[in-house]
């Protein structure tokens, strides 16, 4: 950071200011108080803080009060709150979490914890701030809008069509060239010429790959009777002027464009809210193992894939992986109740003592799914969600997952995979969980990887990468490296596939034991 954090503290115990604010002006950190959450906001008006930590029993206006008014206005979005109370009970911790806290401190409070949460929260708060700007110049950016126009001839009409416009086209004239403009350009509107039949034949097909957003124009000459083939699909005539046409189609983008920026502000909004934050490559020990992450989100915009690391009781490391399932903007709004979810039952299990917990993640996983499957909101939109907990005394790695994964394991005695299945978040609420550990001995290294990876289309067969190659690529970077990182990983998936763009987010997790 560039410049000193200021911290507001908000309780109605002297004492407790006092203290609190000598362990942050160690750091070098500025600290304002306020005796409860009417003073707070009294100082809000006036100063700009980096985080906020606020005790919950207070006169005039109690925490929790304060907690949820604060958390309406949108201008405070990005400013964490650290919640302390002697009250931590599993309820009551839920509770605040959900109304809007990123975390729970119990008391007596000890320095070394309350130092450590304070430096993790405003080092994530810089990386959300920084994520957000550089992805909303790019989710933002209107000019890349595409219009397709398919034919069955080269009549010239499309090339007339668009000689008065700045407007980007692309003509097409095969089946094929349809199919992969769908899933490699940003479209506004498709045009379909009555000549197209190649179009119409596989009229299903064709309009179960499109997004439901962009709109579709049969484009037929005059006093031609075309039936429609749907009803969302509309007309026009060949007879019109090309500039009356280009003004009609002009609106239309312009409107699905101004629903396009709706949707981006609403995601935003709830990203601010989000305390999963996602650095590209992460690395860091534990004990005797060595963990390595890497994550890239698909064309930079925030969703899908997450992760978020929990290091607990001195002893075990949690590493959460999911993929939020559904690509439109509307199922993105659904990202952050999900990571509510994760975020309040995690942070309960790290405000806790409960060593057993940490030992059984199906356990954590069966409450999860509970919460989701409970949730009518998000009825649409379902999550995989994988746990991996490292006990750095038992060298042993624990690991249990919501919806189909395949981990590689690397032993003396070569590759392998570690087969684990679970029901995705949210399907049944009934739903149990297995789990597998794995004793883990020096050289041991252990991949997870998302669909990201396997399923990228390699550029001149036309087929996915797949699992088996995903093994090749492993045991080749395996062979090269003593220490294996998820870069080394990545470049040898590069050098070894044919990929010339990704269509999805995608992680890597990989543990080697020293």
């Amino acid at each position: 950071m560039n410049f000193a954090p200021h911290i507001l503290i908000i309780d109605d115990n002297p004492i407790a200011i006092r203290l609190l604010s000598t362990y942050l002006q160690e750091l070098n950190y500025t600290c304002l108080s306020a005796s409860h959450g009417k003073q707070a906001f009294d100082l809000l008006s006036n100063y700009a803080f980096s985080l906020i930590v606020c005790d919950l029993h207070m006169p005039v206006m109690s925490g929790y009060d304060f907690i949820t008014e604060f958390r309406k206005h949108h201008e405070y979005d990005l400013i964490p709150i650290i919640v302390i109370s002697s009250d931590d009970k599993e309820e009551n911790i839920i509770k605040i979490l959900n109304s809007g806290a990123d975390d729970f401190i119990s008391k007596p409070i000890r320095e070394q914890v309350f130092v450590s949460k304070i430096k993790a929260l405003l080092q994530k708060n810089e990386i959300q701030k920084q994520n957000i700007q550089n992805s909303a110049v790019k989710v933002l950016d209107v000019s890349n809008m595409h219009i397709l126009y398919c034919t069955g001839e080269d009549s010239g009409f499309a090339d007339t069509l668009f000689s008065q416009s700045s407007c980007s086209y692309t003509v097409l004239y095969t089946a094929k060239d349809l199919f992969d403009s769908l899933y490699s350009l940003q479209l506004s509107i498709i045009c379909v010429d009555e000549t197209a039949t190649w179009v119409f034949q596989r009229y299903q097909r064709f309009m179960n790959a499109l997004d439901a957003s962009v709109p579709v124009f049969i484009v037929v000459s005059q006093g031609v009777e075309f039936p429609m083939v749907d009803a969302h699909v509309g007309v026009i005539y060949k007879h019109f002027a090309p500039s009356y046409i280009m003004q009609q189609l002009t609106f239309v983008a312009s409107l699905l464009q101004r629903n396009k920026i709706q949707h981006v502000n609403s995601l935003k909004k709830a990203l601010l809210r989000s305390s999963f934050l996602f650095e590209r490559v992460k690395e860091f020990e534990c004990g005797e193992f060595s963990v390595s992450i890497l994550h890239e989100n698909y064309n930079d915009i925030p969703g899908g894939d997450f992760y978020e690391v929990f290091e607990l009781q001195n002893r075990y490391t949690l590493i959460c992986m999911g993929d939020i399932m559904g690509k439109s903007w509307g199922a993105w709004m659904y990202v952050p109740i999900y990571l509510a979810y994760i975020r309040s039952t995690i942070k309960f299990i790290t405000a806790r003592n409960i060593s057993k917990l940490l030992q059984s993640p199906n356990k954590l996983l069966h409450m999860l799914n509970q919460y989701c499957a409970k949730d009518l909101q998000l009825s649409e939109v379902y999550t995989t969600l994988t746990f991996v907990v490292l006990d750095n005394q038992s060298n042993t790695v624990v690991i249990s997952s919501a919806g189909a994964i395949s981990p590689l394991l690397y032993t003396q005695q070569g590759i392998s995979d570690v087969a684990i299945h679970g029901t995705v978040l949210g399907v049944d609420v009934a739903a149990l969980y297995e789990q597998k550990e794995i004793e883990c001995n020096s050289g041991t290294v252990l991949l997870l990887y998302s669909d990201g990876y396997s399923e990228a289309i390699e550029v001149q067969s036309g087929k996915i990468v797949g699992n088996q190659k995903m093994k090749e690529i492993f045991a080749k970077t395996v062979q090269q490296n003593s220490r294996v990182t998820t870069l080394d990983f990545e470049t040898n998936y590069m050098n070894m596939c044919d990929i010339q763009k990704f269509n999805d987010d995608r992680s890597l997790l990989v543990i080697s034991r020293k």
